[in-house]
């Protein structure tokens, strides 16, 4: 009999989601949501971060292209969510790419490359920071829009 590899599952707090998907998400993989403006794909990631913090882990949420402060107003104030209080407990970072002390502005002197390579060296080393047990990228689509 061939061993069976089981893989842990990470629960997306979404209970018909996580049925469907025999609990969860595979533990360290990347997931694409995908969906037109509107469906909901901002609320998803911000409730599977919010399940993350509900088990006790560190969670980090990268705009691309929104205002992490619009952004915690809306979900505080549709959802009940304290997003101010997780961000001042350390239990949820936001990375706001379009933050002008980030430099990571598009401009006619950046190639669409070079700008990648900032992207992903910013995020590689806010990882490395702060360690996160998961992390949402809102919105992959629109980073690529910007260049």
């Amino acid at each position: 009999m061939a061993d069976e590899v089981i893989q842990e599952r990470v629960s997306t707090g979404i209970r018909g989601l996580d049925e469907m998907l025999k609990g969860g998400f595979f533990k360290g993989t990347a997931n694409v949501v995908s969906g037109k403006s509107g469906t909901g794909k901002t609320i998803f990631g911000t409730q599977f971060l919010m399940e993350g913090v509900n088990k006790g882990e560190t969670t980090m949420c990268i705009i691309t292209s929104e205002e992490s402060k619009s952004l915690v107003r809306e979900m505080q104030s549709s959802f009940g969510w304290d997003l101010d209080g997780l961000v001042n407990d350390g239990k949820l970072v936001f990375v706001d790419i379009t933050d002008p002390s980030l430099r990571l502005q598009k401009s006619v002197e950046i190639a669409p490359t070079e700008l990648i390579k900032s992207f992903k060296k910013l995020i590689e080393s806010k990882l490395e920071e702060v360690k996160p047990d998961r992390v949402f990228i809102d919105s992959v689509e629109a980073m690529f829009l910007a260049i």
